[in-house]
């Protein structure tokens, strides 16, 4: 609520300078078709366009606005009921491509010599995806030519800033929200747009810092940036090192986290083990050897320690038919 509040408050600012046109996003569509979403506080706002529906709009002169709000994956599903699901995507993509056109052309015939502007919340063919790929799957996409015909497309949605077109561009979120957009570049982007002309330009925001160090790395530990210490086949005592370490830093302010993957080797067959001892009876007494392992599984299953054992002793023969 806190982001929310202040990003409201940077619209309003902007609002106060030129007009500012607010598209729906995926996070902007209220469950089940009620409640409030973030964008109703801001549609009564003066000099603010909030869109929640495909549309063309005319704010300043000389500039024609085809908006594309988030497209809902089920009403466009909905216009081809039959099919597998791979036919009805691209049934879904079909029709979106047609709506964006069909914007383009009423642009055109509407606002004549303006500047054609297409603002689009949405997946595209094409583009590189960073942390947020559980978020976009089952998105309906279109392709970056879909939006031929456009001086400039103006995207959102993916959070990564790239150009898949001259005209074509993902801004990408303005701040870094995970690791793996340590190396991320993230801006705002300065356009200039005319018929048949267009300069980008990019802005370069003081995005959160996230650095990756190993464990025996120092910093200067500056304020406001995430750290992480990785290892890989770490043993259980260096792992325990690094996470001491990390509970250090963290009770000096430092924002720190570890990311410590734990080299395992387990060996049933030991050196009391015969020749002829069939891995179904070494299992039982590797098991015996280790009751932590038991336990842990009989916790998570509601079991006895004693079924545990007879299950995975049975398991081990069918497996291995010993």
């Amino acid at each position: 609520q806190l982001e929310e509040r202040y990003a409201v408050e940077v619209v309003e600012e902007l609002a106060a300078t030129a007009p500012v046109v607010v598209l729906a996003g995926n996070h902007d569509v209220p469950l089940a078709g009620t409640g409030a979403t973030a964008l109703e506080c801001l549609k009564l706002r003066a000099n603010i366009h909030v869109v929640e529906l495909p549309q063309v709009l005319v704010v300043c002169p000389g500039l024609a606005l085809a908006c594309i709000p988030y497209p809902r994956r089920a009403e466009l599903i909905a216009l081809a009921p039959e099919g597998s699901r791979e036919e009805r995507y691209a049934a879904a993509s079909q029709e979106l491509k047609r709506l964006i056109q069909g914007l383009r052309i009423k642009a055109e015939r509407a606002h004549p010599g303006t500047a054609k502007v297409a603002l689009y919340h949405g997946s595209l063919d094409g583009a590189v995806v960073g942390v947020q790929p559980r978020a976009l799957t089952g998105d309906i996409a279109v392709h970056p030519d879909d939006f031929m015909g456009f001086d400039y497309a103006a995207c959102g949605h993916i959070h990564k800033m790239q150009s898949l077109s001259t005209t074509v561009w993902y801004a990408g979120s303005v701040d870094r929200v995970d690791f793996d957009e340590e190396a991320d570049v993230k801006c705002a982007l300065d356009v200039r747009v005319a018929p048949g002309a267009l300069v980008v330009s990019m802005l370069r925001t003081p995005a959160r810092r996230y650095v990756t160090l190993a464990p025996a790395d120092d910093a200067d530990w500056e304020p406001g940036v995430v750290y992480r210490f990785k290892a890989t086949d770490a043993t259980p005592a260096e792992a325990d090192t690094v996470r001491k370490r990390v509970g250090a830093l963290a009770s000096d302010g430092v924002w720190a986290t570890a990311s410590v993957r734990v080299a395992s080797v387990c060996r049933a067959r030991d050196a009391a083990a015969t020749a002829d001892e069939s891995a179904s009876d070494l299992l039982v007494r590797w098991l015996i050897a280790n009751p932590s392992h038991v336990d842990d599984l009989a916790a998570q299953h509601g079991a006895s320690c004693d079924d545990v054992r007879r299950d995975l002793h049975l398991l081990s023969q069918s497996m291995t038919g010993e």
